[in-house]
């Protein structure tokens, strides 16, 4: 189980916006390469929640580097306000890993969501949702 806290700041069309959201993870090993998650993201400027369920498969290559695949679901509570309620998106992901140092880990991935039902003519929040390609690098520090 994981809990956070993130402070958004972003920029579209030369506005300026921020949020504060919490967030809660849980995640269950069936086996020691396939684990179910449970993610809720809640806004607490839109008093509204984002669930994502995903199911995630790692493949160890060595000792030092392994790759995981994921499938999840995104739900829609409110956290757009103006946008659908229930399905969102769904979500495939890839994620590589290789432990750099003994602590540190380096990685890169991929991920590429698909739109579900959107509806911009009922809801104006629908506008934005698009299928939507990502990938990016990362290193993670491992304190013991």
């Amino acid at each position: 189980m994981y809990a956070g806290y993130n402070h958004i700041k972003a920029r579209e069309e030369g506005v300026n916006s921020h949020d504060n959201e919490l967030s809660l993870d849980i995640s269950y090993a069936y086996d020691w390469d396939i684990h179910a998650m449970a993610s809720i993201y809640h806004s607490l400027s839109l008093s509204g929640s984002f669930i994502e369920l995903a199911i995630t498969k790692e493949y160890a290559f060595s000792d030092l580097m392994r790759l995981e695949l994921q499938t999840a679901a995104g739900f829609n509570s409110g956290y757009v306000s103006d946008g659908h309620n229930g399905l969102n998106n769904v979500k495939l992901a890839a994620n590589l890993s290789y432990q750099l140092l003994n602590n540190v880990m380096l990685s890169g991935y991929a991920s590429y969501s698909v739109a579900i039902n959107k509806d911009a003519a009922h809801y104006s929040g629908d506008e934005h949702l698009r299928s939507l390609f990502w990938a990016g690098l990362g290193v993670s520090y491992q304190f013991n």
